[in-house]
């Protein structure tokens, strides 16, 4: 066959699929037809047609067309709208580890503890992404400060200066905590 035959075999059939598709998305399709009235075929000029089959009246649905939807007005675009409060779940403020010289991929992990620091135990520290020895003295008076829930768990006698599990999620606690009342 050649390359002609071939384009119109293709558009054949996507006329045939296109007209089922339109069809039954429209909805055309599954409607009975309409009745026919049915005529004597041996009619003179002065007879009168007898109709053996009435037509029945157009159903009001289809004979009056749908109104069309009122135009949205100018106030309507611009009115303040109130936005409903989204009920929020604190996430981990924190996702990361930190220790003194480390360096692999600190500085987002280190400006975060720097920034609760400053907010949480009212510090005054540098927000600068670098773990220093003032963030690691602030981290080991954090971790005193919570001793019971950061380092006796662990069996740790005093503060390590390392932001690590149960430092993490103490911290990740009370951001929570305090996530939850300004809610």
């Amino acid at each position: 066959m050649s390359k002609m035959s071939w384009v119109i075999i293709a558009m054949i059939i996507w006329a045939l699929v296109s007209s089922y598709w339109y069809c039954r998305l429209q909805a055309v399709c599954t409607q009975a037809p309409a009745p026919v009235a049915v005529v004597n075929k041996n009619v003179n000029s002065n007879d009168t047609v007898k109709v053996q089959q009435p037509i029945k009246e157009v159903p009001k649905e289809v004979a009056q067309p749908e109104p069309e939807p009122e135009p949205i007005k100018q106030e309507e675009l611009t009115a303040p709208v109130e936005v409903p409060k989204i009920d929020q779940k604190c996430t981990d403020y924190l996702d990361g580890n930190l220790k003194p010289g480390s360096s692999a991929n600190t500085k987002q992990v280190a400006t975060k503890v720097e920034e609760f620091l400053n907010k949480y135990e009212n510090t005054n520290l540098t927000v600068d992404g670098i773990y220093g020895s003032q963030d690691v003295q602030a981290v080991n008076a954090f971790q005193q400060k919570y001793a019971t829930e950061i380092l006796r768990p662990l069996g740790l006698a005093g503060p390590t200066g390392n932001v690590l599990g149960s430092t993490r999620a103490h911290i990740n606690k009370l951001y929570c905590q305090n996530f939850d009342k300004q809610q």
